[in-house]
């Protein structure tokens, strides 16, 4: 086990690699009872795209089949997909999460692991690389010139190549043990009976309210015939959209069409609910904003979860109720978009921080957060977090018109700053273009990623600004809400930075908290410069007792 001669260095080492967790067996037996509502489903799909279905244990070590299950990095329901990975094949907006629907993530999970295997040819380097990346374990076969993954694991250092990674074949393939040979380790175990469902497709925007009472539905029914719904359809903020198909309980004799069919048409739209949003900027305070808007600072506060007024921060994205965004002071409003759409000619050498007349400096009296996402979340913080010629944080966002020869009747370019868990890939999807046509705008090659704070230009040809921005509002926000809908901030600590310490180091290995997170609780500090004697506050997550993350 040791190989030859070992030391008491060696017995420490091993120490350090040894894992455990306590109420694991419970959970686990917990799993396999639930797995029965999914089974029949999931291998439906694995047959369609000719996978073997020992792959179906996956969900065990992911979530142990639990679809509302929510990592502190942001990863999502029974397959774990990060946002990043779960847009290629799921629909992840405002008001649907796919990624929390048990039957189409194990679609989505079906074709990863397919592409997986086609690119590494060997089984346990794909079931690896769905925790690590299949980019990370093709340059771990290209370092060592191999497809054995117990040589890799014992060759290859990477710094994302850590224990999870290291380690998920072997979890992996005991999860496969026990669930196929589950009576030997827990007897016999009831199983729960497979989810069964009629679907309907909402020709439609509807609020679920309505819905619920046509249907004779509660609306917690409604939710977990369909996880994938956000808490914004949930509470009727948005309408369920036109085109979603909706899972109803079988009932004998109901006909959904016909039912629907009565609903008077005053309570069928067209369209979704508008809602606004406003991102603050330098010198905002609530007293302004809540003026701008012909609404009180005491409606913000409800509306957003504000816990400290005195504490709103640069980016923080407000929701606005959409009637006082129809009254707001028009005038006001366009000054203030001017004002943002203005090119700055020199980049803004300041700190990120609201001004100092609405901020209080951090510290562990006075510091309280805002209740506000696993990418190849590591190889996304290398990427984003230490890259050289990261540009200033202080540059703003501009807009400025193509010259009149080159300017068609819709064409407008714009600059913008990657801001933390953003990808080309999202731009493409809010700007409705090809993500190679950004590619060749910004003269990107193929696989170059971008950079936190990078200053990316974008064009509104077939969106306006003002919707691309909703967009991307919508999208940080969702992850605010996800995150704090599982989580809470239980208490803070004061980092002193050491020599070497680095803010993916941090976020990873030490607090296991995402990186906008911290970003939040320090606005004033240059994350990605982080110097010996810096001094971070960190946030200490936990779980919300009443959650299923």
């Amino acid at each position: 086990m040791f190989k030859h001669n070992p030391t008491s260095q060696t017995f420490r080492q091993a120490a350090k690699n040894i894992r455990g967790q306590q109420g694991l067996r419970n959970y686990f037996r917990e799993g396999l009872a639930r797995s029965g509502l999914y089974t029949l489903h999931m291998e439906k799909y694995f047959n369609k795209y000719n996978l073997p279905l020992e792959l179906l244990a996956l969900p065990y070590v992911e979530s142990l089949f639990n679809y509302k299950a929510y990592s502190k990095v942001g990863a999502a329901g029974m397959w774990q997909f990060t946002r990043r990975t779960g847009r290629r094949y799921l629909k992840i907006n405002y008001t649907v999460d796919e990624r929390f629907d048990p039957i189409k993530s194990t679609e989505a999970a079906a074709k990863l692991l397919k592409e997986n295997y086609e690119k590494l040819g060997v089984w346990p380097l794909a079931i690896t690389a769905y925790n690590h990346g299949v980019h990370g374990m093709q340059r771990a076969v290209i370092k060592h010139n191999t497809k054995d993954l117990g040589e890799i694991i014992e060759k290859y250092e990477s710094r994302s190549f850590k224990f999870a990674s290291r380690n998920f074949y072997a979890e992996f393939i005991a999860a496969l043990e026990v669930s196929k040979n589950y009576r030997v380790y827990f007897g016999e175990i009831e199983f729960e009976e497979p989810l069964k469902y009629t679907v309907f497709k909402l020709p439609n925007y509807v609020r679920l309210s309505t819905l619920a009472k046509r249907l004779d539905i509660s609306i917690a029914e409604i939710k977990e015939y369909n996880p994938s719904l956000r808490r914004s359809v949930l509470n009727s903020k948005r309408r369920l959209p036109k085109g979603f198909i909706l899972k109803l309980p079988v009932r004998e004799g109901f006909d959904p069409d016909k039912v629907y069919a009565r609903i008077p048409k005053n309570e069928k739209f067209k369209k979704q609910i508008a809602t606004d949003w406003y991102q603050v900027e330098r010198g905002d305070n609530l007293e302004e904003i809540a003026r701008l808007y012909k609404t009180s600072i005491k409606e913000l506060i409800e509306l957003n979860d504000i816990i400290n007024p005195h504490q709103i921060y640069v980016g923080q994205v407000l929701k606005i109720r959409p009637e006082n965004v129809l009254v707001a002071d028009n005038e006001k409003r366009t000054e203030r978009k001017v004002r943002k759409l203005e090119t700055s000619a020199n980049p803004v050498n300041e700190s990120p921080a609201v001004s100092s007349q609405n901020t209080t400096e951090t510290s562990v009296e006075d510091f309280t957060m805002l209740a506000a996402d696993r990418d190849d979340a590591y190889s996304t913080f290398e990427n984003q977090y230490f890259s050289e010629n990261t540009p200033d944080p202080g540059v703003k966002e501009k807009v400025e018109k193509i010259p009149e020869k080159k300017k068609s009747s819709t064409s407008i370019y714009g600059t913008i700053n990657v801001q933390y868990d953003e990808t080309l890939g999202h731009y493409a999807d809010w700007l409705n273009i090809p993500t190679q046509q950004l590619r060749q705008l910004n003269k990107f090659n193929f696989g170059e990623h971008i950079r936190i704070n990078q200053e990316i230009k974008v064009q509104y040809s077939r969106v306006s600004y003002e919707e691309f921005t909703k967009k991307r509002m919508e999208f940080h926000r969702a992850i605010e809400e996800d995150f704090f809908s599982t989580y809470k901030i239980d208490n803070i600590i004061i980092h002193k930075i050491e020599q070497g310490e680095n803010i993916w180091y941090l976020c990873n290995d030490v607090y296991n908290v995402p990186c906008w997170l911290v970003l939040k609780y320090n606005p004033k500090i240059d994350l990605q410069n982080l110097k010996a004697g810096d001094m971070l506050t960190m946030p200490n997550v936990a779980l919300i007792e009443d959650s299923a993350g």
